[in-house]
């Protein structure tokens, strides 16, 4: 029995050798036809990406014992915003309409002191009516070109509040940050640092495999290939820039795209945010 188990492992470490020995075989050949087949050539760029806008968020809150004035009252405050945001040439969005109710409560409840024990059977109906509070989210998209701390004063001044992204009972027992800054269609900006990388390859394979005076050649030669060229990976680093939390950090990116990714970034800063990329590539022998 021991022998028979003896063999098995034998044949089970032959097994495996073959297995390793016939995938660097093959791995081999992929390399070899690679190198005999295709340039590797690789391009780096360097560029900064302004925000176009910034964003104030914040909301508008109404408290009243009867909920139709709250509406009332509310929508009038919305309007009043409404003609701030377009005299500054602003654009504003309304989000979720968040709806609180404080039950009103028996004054037996209300009071607890024995002081008020004794009133608990001979006090009259609670007069005390329910108190409603409703909340309209808002965001504020203000141009870059736009002075947003002008834009600011003038909707708090204008009743404006509930500012930041979180609101509700514990919301406000922390510093907040409620303008941030974002970007429009970041996919062009970012295809055109793409570009930059590849004319970049373009121009380190030009300087390495070309003659001198041939160089300019080489470029015009090479820009006529863009399309045969395979982009094996290209990435790019943002930052590091602040966030909310005090800290710096990057974000990073790699082609193609993810646009939900894109679409969800956003600075607490209007500083320029420097941009790092790396592309390697394949070009075709011919």
């Amino acid at each position: 029995m021991k022998i028979i188990s003896k063999l098995k492992i034998v044949e089970i470490s032959v097994f495996v050798l073959i297995a390793s020995l016939v995938s660097q075989v093959a791995m081999a050949k992929k390399r070899s036809a690679i190198s005999s087949g295709q340039y590797y050539i690789n391009g780096t760029c360097h560029d900064q990406l302004v925000p176009d806008y910034a964003v104030i968020i914040g909301g508008l809150s109404v408290e009243n014992s009867s909920l139709k004035m709250a509406i009332k009252e509310l929508n009038k405050k919305v309007s009043e915003i409404k003609k701030i945001t377009v005299k500054h040439g602003a654009k504003i969005s309304l989000t979720e309409r968040v709806r609180y109710v404080r039950e009103a409560k028996p004054r037996s409840q209300r009071y607890k002191s024995s002081r008020y024990r004794s009133m608990k059977n001979n006090s009259k109906p609670d007069e005390k009516l329910a108190t409603f509070t409703i909340v309209q989210r808002i965001e504020v998209q203000v141009p870059s070109k736009i002075d947003i701390d002008k834009v600011a004063v003038g909707l708090m001044e204008n009743g404006l509040q509930n500012l930041g992204k979180k609101y509700g009972r514990f919301s406000y027992r922390t510093r907040q940050v409620f303008a941030y800054f974002r970007f429009n269609k970041l996919e062009i900006k970012l295809d055109k640092i793409r570009q930059a990388c590849l004319q970049s390859g373009i121009k380190n394979w030009c300087a390495k495999k070309s003659v001198a005076g041939q160089q300019k050649s080489c470029l015009a030669s090479m820009t006529k290939k863009k399309a045969d060229i395979k982009i094996k990976s290209f990435s790019l680093q943002l930052g590091p820039f602040a966030k909310e939390s005090g800290s710096h950090s990057s974000v990073y990116l790699r082609y193609p795209w993810n646009l939900q990714q894109l679409q969800q970034l956003e600075l607490i800063s209007d500083s320029p945010t420097n941009i790092r990329g790396q592309m390697y590539m394949w070009l075709p022998k011919k």
